[in-house]
């Protein structure tokens, strides 16, 4: 509503709380890190979070995966990751412009 000033401060009372509890809960973690049922929740939480990662994994190819384009798209950045010491950052750029690069060839499904 105000412009840039209004985005940042949007932007800041989206993140600015999380942080803060983040960085509450990283200085008072390391006092208790080696109680036993400390690490034993933090096993379960591991486990929850890959299953959270997992789900957004199935969501997303649901999505992106449409065609063989795409699906030769994710295969080579796959194997890629797997094989290469890439930076993320840098497969995100290449398969942005592969995108482009079909689009305007128009590749179709």
């Amino acid at each position: 509503l105000c412009g840039v000033s209004g985005a940042i401060a949007s932007c800041m009372g989206a993140a600015f709380p999380s942080l803060v509890v983040i960085t509450i809960i990283a200085a008072l973690l390391s006092n208790f890190a080696d109680y036993p049922i400390v690490r034993n929740a933090f096993g379960g939480i591991r486990v929850c979070v890959c299953v959270l990662i997992l789900n957004a994994i199935v969501k997303l190819w649901k999505k992106a995966i449409i065609d063989i384009p795409t699906l030769t798209i994710f295969l080579l950045v796959l194997v890629l990751t797997v094989f290469t010491s890439l930076s993320p950052v840098f497969f995100v750029l290449v398969a942005a412009a592969a995108g482009i690069v079909l689009k305007s060839l128009g590749v179709k499904k």
